[in-house]
This record gives structure tokens, sequence and C-alpha cells, in this order.
């Protein structure tokens, strides 16, 4: 072998073994780094190479309150110190994302990019400061808090009316002395940034006003051009109502406005907002009519009662108060008010033509031996549904037409199944209704789209299997009106029994249901049954559906008397 063959080799000898041992050590870099902060790194000065996941983020956490709930000292120079804490001028931190941040090192999609980050936190150290976010307005309240005493805020030109003179007249400027805000600002998120709340020493310089007596003699002499304007009638239809020069005045405002790079004015103008709230708070409740659906009641299949319907009427005070404005500045006296019709969804005209002939079905359940509480939030509820319309094609949602379920809305405290518990909770008892309906709309031989059994078994019920349980936004219970016309729902109590009676137009379906039909019946009160609906129109099967329930037993739901209000 010649001299030049072997010193080639022993060449790739040499390369081959230095590229193995720069191998390895990546290997035993990235080994050592695994599931770990990577060798070298720091967070606000202290290191936390080698931690875990969670030590890393509660150290950073332990650091972060203590940093932020650490007195803060301000010192004014020729002044007191005063006293507060980062938290306090609305600093904070998310560990958690602190945390990432920090374990993400040496972890980039990119394995070179990765390895790269591990071999500098190895040789020379990589080292993160927090980053904080700031609620400005809590610094601002806080340093005007905390500064009390220290700071004279400029005052600016102003417009007022003087009672006495019966005019607008003009309160002059006045400078201030303040706080430099950015050197604070500055020198409280370096703190922030390296978790160490170090004394903070700032200075006063004089301050200016923004505007100044020169620029506010426009606005003033604007105002004064109202203050003699007579009286504004209001008007709608046959009722008018005053507004004198009182109350105009009171709608004046005056904004600051940038008049050149340098200086501000002020500029007169009418608030409609205050407008708004003087018709809402003098007016409106004198023109608002609710609207009202015609009403049908029907007994033996006939038409017994009657009631038109009645347009609503509500105030339009936005539109209004524009109109009132703008007369205003035309010297106008008169207003017509602007209002807002309201069609009621069931019109005198469409009555007779929603296909409200006969009686489809009727649900029943007895809710004898409820507590007060719970009779109440029954009755409460199935009001809720009375009159209630649904469109052919519509899906029907319990808890769409019941809204809000809370004290403002008329309920009571009262037993519910929730999270493995039976607590007291605003509207219990509102499954007896649900129960109801879903037994009218079997019995009408509608498609259930929804339907969830209770958690157990409710004595109020009767037999298992033929319940459905509700709880805004879910659980719900939906079905559609596949009927040739609306269906019309009447809840009725009587005595201790509630009814909901679906009526509508007949297509001439027949509705067998079977069932409640128990299966499975445990010593601790557990229980499996089905019912069946079978929907039929001649010889045709319309549809055929089982509801299977399973229950558990209502020693797994201990009652919890809690307080619904804490």
């Amino acid at each position: 072998m010649s001299a030049h063959v072997k010193t080639a080799n022993k060449a790739l000898i040499i390369s081959a073994a230095a590229t193995s041992l720069v191998a390895v050590f990546f290997l035993s870099l990235e080994f050592a780094n695994a599931d770990k902060i990577i060798r070298g790194a720091s967070f606000a000065g202290t290191p936390l190479g080698g931690y875990s996941y969670d030590a890393a983020r509660k150290h950073i956490q332990h650091r972060v309150e203590a940093a932020l709930d650490s007195p803060l000292v301000i010192t004014v120079f020729g002044e007191e110190e005063r006293k507060t804490t980062l938290r306090k001028l609305g600093f904070s931190i998310n560990t958690e994302t602190e945390a990432d941040r920090i374990f993400s090192l040496g972890r980039n999609a990119n394995i070179f990019i990765g390895l790269g980050q591990q071999l500098l936190g190895l040789l020379s150290g990589i080292h993160l400061s927090a980053e904080p976010a700031l609620d400005e307005n809590i610094f601002e309240t806080e340093l005007q808090h905390v500064l009390s005493g220290l700071e004279q805020p400029p005052t600016d030109a102003a417009v007022v009316y003087d009672e006495e003179k019966q005019e607008f007249t003009i309160t002059p400027e006045a400078s201030g002395i303040l706080v430099s805000r950015k050197d604070l600002h500055e020198t409280a998120r370096d703190d922030v940034a390296r978790l160490t709340p170090d004394p903070i020493y700032v200075d006063r310089a004089p301050a200016q006003p923004k505007i100044y007596t020169a620029g506010a003699y426009e606005a003033r002499d604007a105002a004064n051009a109202l203050r003699d304007i007579p009286p504004l009638t209001l008007a709608h239809e046959k009722k008018k109502w005053t507004a004198d020069k009182k109350d105009v005045i009171d709608w004046i405002v005056f904004d600051s406005v940038r008049a050149s790079e340098d200086n501000f004015k002020l500029t007169m103008r009418i608030d409609q907002s205050a407008i708004e709230s003087f018709l809402l708070r003098n007016i409106s409740y004198q023109i608002n009519v609710e609207s009202k659906n015609a009403e049908l009641t029907i007994k033996d299949d006939r038409v017994t009662l009657f009631t038109p319907s009645q347009e609503g009427i509500e105030l339009d005070t936005r539109a209004s108060a524009l109109e009132i404005a703008s007369s205003i500045a035309r010297a106008e006296k008169n207003v017509t008010l602007s209002v807002k019709i309201q069609p009621p969804d069931i019109t005198t005209e469409s009555i007779n033509t929603l296909g409200i002939k006969e009686l489809l079905a009727s649900g029943e359940s007895n809710f004898a031996g409820s507590p007060k509480n719970r009779t109440h939030n029954i009755k409460v509820g199935a009001e809720k549904f009375n009159g209630v319309l649904i469109k052919p094609g519509e899906e029907f949602s319990f808890n769409q037409i019941l809204g809000d379920v809370n004290a403002e809305t008329g309920y009571l405290p009262e037993l519910v199944i929730k999270q493995n518990k039976t607590v007291p909770e605003y509207g219990g008892g509102l499954c007896q209704v649900a129960t109801t309906a879903f037994r009218a709309a079997v019995f009408s031989g509608l498609e259930i789209t929804k339907r969830y059994p209770h958690a157990y078994p409710v004595r109020y019920y009767g037999t298992p299997g033929f319940d459905a349980t509700i709880y805004p936004p879910n659980p719900d219970l939906r079905f559609m009106n596949d009927t040739p016309g609306h269906i019309l729902i009447q809840t009725r109590i009587v005595g201790t029994k509630l009814f909901f009676d679906f009526y509508g137009t007949s297509d001439g379906r027949d509705t067998e249901v079977i069932g409640p039909v128990v299966t499975k019946k445990g010593a601790d009160g557990s229980a499996e049954a089905y019912l069946t609906m079978k929907v039929t129109r001649g010889e045709d099967t319309v549809r055929e559906k089982t509801f299977y329930s399973k229950y558990r037993s209502p020693s797994l739901y201990p009652v919890e008397r809690r307080n619904p209000l804490e």
C-alpha cells in the first residue's frame, strides 16, 4: 500500500471519529436535557437548568408572587417616600406562559436551532427576563393615590353655567406640577422584568394645561346663544311634553379638540345620550305599549274565545334624540318623536289561517306532594309555554322558549339534579313542565329530536321511562312540527295536575304509545325502562321510535341543602 493511500485512510478515520464524537456529544446533550429545562437557562437571574417543567413553573410562580407583592418604595426628590406594590400598580405576569417560554428553549421544530440553543445554554447561558402585562388604568389610578399631596394636576380652562348670572362663563386655566409618568413606567416595568422591586427615584416637573381661556371663547358664545331658546314641544300623536331651558342647558357638553399641533380648544355640542336619558326617564313609559297576540281558546273542537291582536309601540330614543338635537340647531321648537312599531307574533288577520282547528293530543303529569317553591316554579314555567306557536317544519326548543331561569324571571330555589348532587337552585321543578310537554309531543306523534331521561327515578313522574330532563342550555327537549299547520300550545293546571294541550291540524295520523315498560329495577332504586311510540297513517308507518331510559340509584345524588344565593 502506498504512503498516499495510507495517509488518506488515516484522514478518513480521524474524520469519522470526530464526527462520531460530535454526534455522541449532541446526543448526550439532548439526553441530558430531555424533559427538563436546558442546561444554562435562567429566568430573571435564577438558574433553572435541569428543572422539570412543573418544578420550574412552581419556582417561577413563587418568585413572581413575591416580587409583585413586595413593598415598592417610590421616592420623589425632596419629598417623603411613598409605598405600593407592583401588583397594585397593575402589573401581572402569566406564570404558565413564562414556564412555557423557558421550557421551549432547545425544543425548536428545526433540530439544528434546537441543538444550537442547547449548546449556547451550555457554553454561555441563555437568560430570560419576565414579560409583564400592565393595566394602564390601574397604573394611573394607583399612582394618583400613592402620590396624593405630592402632585397638583394642571387645570384646563372650562365653560360652566353660572346660575346667578344665568349665562355660561369661563373658569381660567391653572398650571400644575406632576411626577414624570414615563420615568415611573419604565423603571417599574424594569423592576418587574427582573422580579426585583428596587426603589424608584423620580422628580416633579411643571405641567401645563391643554386648554387656555382663549380656546374657550368660541364654545362659551355658542352655548350662550342657546340659553334663550324657547321651550321645545315634544309630541307623539295627541300627547305633548315640554323640554324647557333648564333641560336644554343640561344637554350641553363641551369637548376638547386639537386646534393645531400644540393647541387645544373647546367645542360645544348637544349630548344625544343626555337627551336619550331624559326621554327614558320622563316620556318613554307614557308611550311604550307591549304588543299583544290574538288569542284563541278551543273547547270541544270549536273556537270559544277570540281576542284581537295589538301592535306594540316603543319610543325610539336614539332617533328622537337625534331629531331633538337637530331641531335645537335649527332653532325649531316643535319636535315629533319617533317610535318603533312592534307587530305581534299572532295577528288578528293570521289567526284563522294558521290551521289551528282541533286538539291533537294532551300531555299530563301530577305534581302532588311538591314543596311550595316547586309548585310555584311549575306554575311560572308552564305559563311561559301558554300560547306558544310552532310553525310547520319548525323545531321546538324547550330551553329557548323557557329563557333565563333566575330570581329576576320569577323563580324560587328548589331541588335540582346537578353535578352528582341534588341541590337547591332557582327553577327547581321545571322538569315537571318539560316532562308534560314531552308527553304531549309523543301522544301527538311528533318527531322527537332531543330527549334525555333524569339521572335517577323521580316520584312525581310515576312509572320510570316517560320523563324528560332539561337544564339550560343543555340538556334540552326538542321536537319537530311535521303537521300541515301551526301547533298552538295551551297549558293549564287543574288541582295538582299540569296539562299541555297541542292544537293544530291533523293529517290523519294515529299514535300508539307502548309503555313505559320497566325492564330492570334494583334494590337501590336504580331502574331501566323503555317507551315505544308508533305513528301510522292508514296502512303506512310514519315512524316508530323507542326511548330507552337508564336510571341510577338516588343515593348517588345526595341532597345538599345549601344557600342558592351564595
